[in-house]
């Protein structure tokens, strides 16, 4: 890595990425920010669903699916975030 570069990375403790219904996600989140300045750091989490089966075969095949978002959240991990122009511009002089 440069001098002012960063790495950014989220490990998943299961590596398929995939949970269930009522379990927890656990992981880590790694960053590195190298002679960057940094207000505040905002994570965003989706997590959903989709599924699709099949009854039948033939002329008789009906399918079926779904989707379905479980949890839209934003939390700020650090700092203070807040979305103005103000704020987005500040210190660029």
């Amino acid at each position: 890595m440069g001098k002012n570069s960063s790495n950014f990375e989220i490990k998943l403790d299961r590596p398929s990425g995939v949970f269930y219904a009522g379990e927890v996600v656990t992981g880590s989140m790694t960053l590195q920010a190298n002679g960057e300045t940094c207000r505040s750091l905002l994570i965003s989490m989706i997590g959903k669903a989709k599924v699709h089966w099949h009854i039948g075969g033939g002329d008789n095949r009906t399918d079926y699916d779904g989707k379905k978002i479980f949890l839209e959240s934003e939390r700020t991990l650090w700092g203070n975030f807040y979305r103005t122009t103000i704020l987005d511009n500040a210190g660029a002089d």
